[in-house]
């Protein structure tokens, strides 16, 4: 049908494996978010810049081009976690996040999405305890 798609789930890996026909294999390239960095910024749930920030071992960046932007956007999204509520800036510019800052990043993304997928199904969202046995049906799609 030519108004309906079906997208491998391998396609990244197709991608990569047509790229790198004929070149040298000193590369390597992962998806590391479906998010661009922007929307990373200012996201309330857990971002990639977040895992990143919380890392004991960081991606190494260039300080040009790409690494410089992604290293711009780290500094935006401090301040949008403090702007959130869920860091404080420090007197010496520093800032501070709670340990398990991740998980409350997660925790408050998965509320907001599930409310917003029970409004539009005319349904109320009751937030599942970790272990607790849930059953449905979802309708349409998500992602």
């Amino acid at each position: 049908n030519a108004d309906h798609w079906k997208i491998p789930a391998d396609i990244a890996e197709r991608g990569m494996a047509y790229d790198a026909q004929g070149q040298a294999k000193d590369f390597s390239v992962r998806t590391l978010s479906t998010l661009n960095v922007d929307h990373q910024v200012s996201s309330d749930g857990a971002t990639w810049l977040d895992r990143e920030l919380a890392s004991r071992e960081r991606t190494p960046l260039a300080e040009a081009g790409y690494g410089r932007e992604v290293s711009e956007a780290m500094e935006r999204r401090r301040q949008s976690l403090v702007d959130q509520g869920h860091a404080v800036r420090l007197e010496d510019g520093a800032v501070r996040a709670p340990r398990d800052i991740l998980a409350r990043l997660e925790r408050a993304e998965i509320a907001r999405v599930g409310r917003e997928m029970a409004a539009e199904r005319g349904l109320a969202f009751v937030e599942a305890k970790a272990g607790e046995y849930v059953s449905g049906k979802l309708t349409g799609s998500a992602n």
